[in-house]
């Protein structure tokens, strides 16, 4: 993926240097793939054609509400962060990038999901620019292999 602000995924994804984020991410599976696309076409349908940010931003804030629902009703069997072994190996990647490459506010460790609020620093400590995703995948891919090893499970889902 190219580093930019602006970049669309599944949903438009914003990333400005140097902002403040509140993200959410969850396990892999939290979310049947059915009610995932339904929650997607959703926020699709509504937001179709919208310039108004108000509106925008109350159809986001709406879509949100939605998502975190599903996650906190799940009937998933994907609920690994309530062991307080993988529960540490998220938060510890987390703070591993705290005074690094963000400064950490707060975070939430949910049984299948994390919520956290952190600004992401313009720049590393090469210069470079910092771009949110990155922190992210870096935050996902290493906190996932450990707690795939703890559960023996092999590949990079988790």
């Amino acid at each position: 993926m190219k580093n930019k602000e602006i970049y669309k995924r599944n949903l438009p994804h914003i990333q400005p240097t140097g902002e403040t984020f509140f993200v959410t991410w969850n396990l892999k599976d939290a979310i049947p793939k059915s009610i995932f696309l339904e929650l997607r076409t959703q926020y699709l349908e509504k937001t179709k054609g919208l310039t108004d940010s108000e509106k925008l931003y109350i159809a986001a804030k709406l879509h949100f509400k939605n998502y975190d629902n599903v996650l906190h009703k799940s009937a998933s069997d994907k609920h690994y962060l309530r062991d307080d072994e993988l529960a540490k190996i998220v938060a510890d990647t987390i703070h591993y990038w705290d005074n690094r490459r963000i400064d950490l506010y707060a975070y939430c460790i949910m049984s299948n999901h994390v919520h956290a609020v952190f600004q992401v620093y313009e720049k590393n400590e090469d210069g470079k620019v910092q771009y949110l995703h990155n922190i992210m995948e870096s935050i996902k891919k290493f906190s996932g292999r450990e707690c795939n090893i703890i559960l023996n499970r092999t590949g990079n889902a988790f």
